[in-house]
């Protein structure tokens, strides 16, 4: 099935079932996987038309991730707070990195290495240029055509925390979410949430949150 059908898909049941934000996410989870586990959310409720909105403004950045087009990505940078950048799931303020939209438009010829975190298992630094980065911690798979999407919803939860919603109180996010494997024994799943925050009536990037089964 492909995104744009999910799309029509996700609309509905925000739709059918936006009275019950968590129970209509977890419905259309359901369409798309049925043995996953879910997490429910704990965002209040939020209108029809804001949710179709943010996933409208959500499926806009992965395609500008997916091209690398981050002149154009950096134009829904939040100006003020920039965005910050997670690896595994928990977001940790005081060392994650974060870029401002000036830094991000420069990302493609951006040949200086950074330190986004600490790998799993190794506990080696991460050390990459930005674009060796989003290869690995951002657009790591296809997330256009992610068959589980949820709105301010966890989708799946590993052995990292998932603080998304303590890190940024009142913000809005949407996952993209690729379940594992039965051959892989589900080890292979991940994720990637893009988190939104108001800023003067435009919905702006304030986090790329990467998500994977962790040591």
């Amino acid at each position: 099935m492909g995104f744009f059908m999910k799309k029509i898909l996700l609309t509905a049941a925000v739709f059918l079932f936006g009275a019950v934000v968590g129970c209509g996410l977890t419905f259309l989870a359901y369409i798309y996987e049925l043995d996953i586990p879910l997490l429910p959310s704990s965002y209040p409720n939020a209108d029809e038309t804001a949710q179709t909105h943010i996933l409208d403004d959500s499926v806009e950045v992965l395609s500008l991730l997916k091209e690398r087009n981050f002149k154009e990505l950096a134009k829904y940078i939040h100006p003020e707070k920039g965005v910050i950048f997670t690896p595994y799931s928990t977001v940790l303020p005081d060392s994650d990195q974060v870029f401002t939209a000036d830094l991000i438009k420069g990302f493609q010829d951006d040949t200086n290495l950074y330190i986004w975190g600490t790998a799993d298992g190794s506990g080696d630094p991460i050390s990459m240029t930005p674009t060796q980065y989003f290869d690995r911690y951002v657009f790591d798979r296809n997330y256009v055509n992610a068959p589980v999407v949820g709105i301010n919803t966890v989708m799946r939860q590993g052995n990292s925390l998932e603080n998304v919603i303590e890190a940024f109180p009142g913000a809005e996010f949407v996952e993209f979410h690729y379940p594992g494997s039965d051959e892989n024994s589900q080890f292979d799943w991940s994720s990637l949430k893009i988190v939104f925050e108001n800023y003067n009536g435009s919905r702006k990037i304030i986090a790329l949150i990467h998500s994977e089964w962790t040591i």
